[in-house]
């Protein structure tokens, strides 16, 4: 608390010995006090969230979350969370390419419209027709590519 005590004396030297300065000065080191003994608190909860995590991460935990975040790598953004689930490929190979990007695109699209207009309660159409036009691609160019059949 003396550290408390010097930093306000250096902060209150340029002003005169009032009432009022000491009034405040008393203020301000209540204040700092209580800020500092609960600081105090903090730090040891910090340290039992640090102890925790290191217990978390020794104990297998590492391998689950590397099994949650495994849910979006690129057998698993279009859907396919099983392994039952077939791998979606297009007749086209330019089909294929643009629907790789197709969903980033609507995002992309729905976000400037809705930006640029602000009519958030129409822009959301843009989600109902982006699968109506999914499904119709899906539907038209579904299969085999054309190389595979070589």
């Amino acid at each position: 608390m003396e550290t408390i005590r010097n930093y306000l004396e250096t902060m209150f030297y340029a002003l005169p010995n009032t009432d009022q300065v000491r009034r405040a000065k008393d203020e301000l080191y209540g204040m700092m006090e209580d800020i500092y003994e609960s600081l105090g608190v903090m730090g040891m909860f910090l340290l039992i969230a640090v102890g925790v995590g290191i217990v978390l991460y020794v104990t297998g935990v590492k391998h689950i979350y590397r099994q949650l975040l495994a849910l979006n790598d690129r057998n698993t953004v279009g859907g396919n969370l099983f392994a039952s689930q077939k791998e979606l490929h297009y007749r086209e190979p330019m089909v294929e390419a643009v629907m790789s990007v197709y969903w980033q695109t609507v995002l992309c699209l729905y976000l400037l419209w809705s930006f640029l207009s602000f009519a958030w309660e129409r822009t959301w159409v843009i989600w109902p027709l982006a699968v109506l036009i999914h499904w119709l691609i899906r539907k038209l160019f579904e299969g085999e590519p054309v190389n595979a059949k070589a």
